[in-house]
């Protein structure tokens, strides 16, 4: 007797259950459909190295005259500044390539050559990949934050430009987007 009660109360609990279910379906259908909000803005990106020359049309060169380069009131101080934000990415890039591109190694060649180190040496990629393992003083971070341009001699700077010359940024960045970071860097400390 308690058996039947009990499953003819399950019973009206179900079919109320259902016949809410089917109110509320009813009402969700007579609702008109409300637009999903917009997306949220997007995130402001990080500068763009190349967005501190002038307008880049038409690409100038750096052995072209004159041998200025046309950049928007940036110093080497704070080109530096940028190149040091970006060296992890550039780093990790550079060290992505077996073979690199023309223009990121003779970009490569020219930053470390105005670092001091030999010109000769710098013609195999394996030894600038060793100059990138560097840590600690030695690392291309410690040395591009302690470079001082009045150290450098002519002979070196000269050796550097030599390197530039007939590399456009569009190139480098063409090549390789994160040293172009690195070749406005060492393209301002060649013009000073």
């Amino acid at each position: 007797m308690y058996g039947t009660i009990f499953a003819g109360i399950c019973g009206v609990i179900l079919l109320g259950m259902v016949f809410l279910l089917l109110a509320t379906f009813c009402k969700m259908r007579a609702r008109p459909v409300t637009p999903l909000p917009s997306p949220a803005p997007p995130l402001p990106l990080k500068r763009d190295p190349l967005e501190l020359l002038e307008p880049p049309p038409p690409a100038r060169r750096i052995g072209s005259a004159p041998r200025k380069l046309q950049y928007r009131s940036q110093t080497l101080v704070e080109l530096r500044e940028e190149v040091i934000a970006l060296t992890r990415p550039i780093v990790a890039e550079l060290k992505s390539y077996s073979n690199p591109p023309a223009a990121v190694h003779k970009t490569m060649i020219a930053v470390f050559v105005m670092l001091g180190e030999s010109e000769k040496k710098l013609a195999q990629w394996n030894y600038i990949l060793q100059l990138l393992n560097k840590p600690g003083k030695a690392s291309l971070m410690s040395r591009i934050s302690d470079f001082s341009r009045e150290s450098v001699s002519k002979g070196t700077v000269e050796r550097a430009r030599k390197q530039l010359d007939n590399l456009t940024s569009v190139e480098v960045e063409s090549a390789g987007k994160s040293v172009s970071c690195l070749f406005l860097w060492v393209a301002k400390a060649c013009e000073m």
